[in-house]
């Protein structure tokens, strides 16, 4: 090729190249007119907007939450369902995500395929922007997103309703299983005191065949307290334990966790399962003196006494200020 074509070719290429480039800058304009030209929505129109606002919030919580130990087929179908409508919510988000991504960058891409298009010498069909079709993918994700939303605030107030409808019967029915499950602990502790027994005598038995007929075994090493006492282990293990802990207050302890978490409660839920303020039930509130409240605080009162030491006495009343007061 001769000096002439080859500069011929040059300057037809650098001329494609400048063709490419302001088309490129043309296409980028376009586009960034086309995102202004498009309505920023209003957030209050959102389909979520009054669910998240105030009590509607609260509300979704409070019919999400559930017992450690859901014993009910029913309640667990439902909690299922609401499961799999959280699942797929969480697929919807990344999809969204995914798409506004790429509507993020789609003039650019396409401002770049189109300058290599130009660039090309138009060979092939023009390429068309994908602004429009993510878009309407993103209206049409965000509504099933926003409808999912709807449809498991349903099945939320199913489950409310379903607990309202039989709260008796699933009372009785974990009532019930709190009675085989305290009568077993129970059991467990009976069982664990005389294995314990059974050990002590046979590591004595073992002493006595070791050493028999010495006058050592006249003396074994005390048993009443757990790890005989011994200090270091106790604090390794009980960190709160400054002494030895017998082995008889602790089997004891153990029976009265038993009968303790059989029926407790907080405050705040025995006030609401009585009826009652919470500063009626614990005595802080003010009543008329022969009330039925007054009576009822009385009666509640005598039964925390006798509870605390076993008598109504004012060593009793005693023990009651400490542990209130945490001396």
């Amino acid at each position: 090729m001769s000096k002439t074509g080859e500069w011929g070719a040059v300057k037809a290429a650098e001329e494609a190249a400048d063709i490419a480039i302001a088309s490129a800058q043309i296409a980028v304009k376009a586009g960034n007119k086309a995102v202004a030209a498009v309505p920023i929505p209003d957030p209050r129109e959102h389909v979520n907007f009054q669910r998240l606002a105030g009590l509607g919030e609260q509300q979704s919580f409070l019919a999400r939450i559930s017992p450690r130990r859901n014993r009910w087929p029913e309640l667990v179908e439902i909690d299922e369902r609401v499961a799999d409508l959280d699942r797929r919510q969480e697929e919807l988000r990344g999809e969204l995500a995914g798409l506004r991504d790429r509507r993020d960058r789609a003039d650019e891409d396409h401002a770049a395929r189109l300058a290599a298009w130009l660039a090309g010498g138009k060979q092939e069909p023009r390429p068309l922007s994908e602004v429009r079709e993510l878009e309407e993918a993103i209206v049409e994700v965000s509504a099933e997103f926003g409808a999912i939303d709807s449809l498991r605030e349903r099945v939320l107030e199913e489950r409310i309703a379903f607990v309202a409808k039989h709260r008796k019967r699933l009372v009785k029915d974990a009532e019930r299983a709190i009675d085989v499950v305290r009568k077993r602990y129970l059991e467990l502790v009976a069982e664990l005191e005389q294995v314990r027994e059974e050990l002590i005598g046979l590591n004595e038995s073992r002493l006595w065949a070791e050493l028999f007929p010495s006058e050592l075994l006249a003396t074994y090493a005390p048993a009443v307290e757990l790890v005989g006492g011994r200090r270091q282990v106790t604090l390794r293990h009980m960190h709160f334990a400054k002494q030895g802990i017998p082995a008889n207050g602790t089997f004891a302890l153990l029976r009265a966790d038993a009968e303790h978490f059989a029926t407790v409660a907080t405050l705040d839920q025995k006030a609401a399962i009585e009826g009652v303020s919470t500063a009626e039930l614990t005595g802080d509130g003010a009543s008329w003196a022969g009330s039925d409240a007054d009576l009822a605080q009385k009666k509640r009162e005598k039964e925390r006494i006798i509870a605390a030491g076993g008598r109504t006495t004012v060593d009793a009343l005693k023990h009651l200020e400490a542990e209130r007061f945490g001396r």
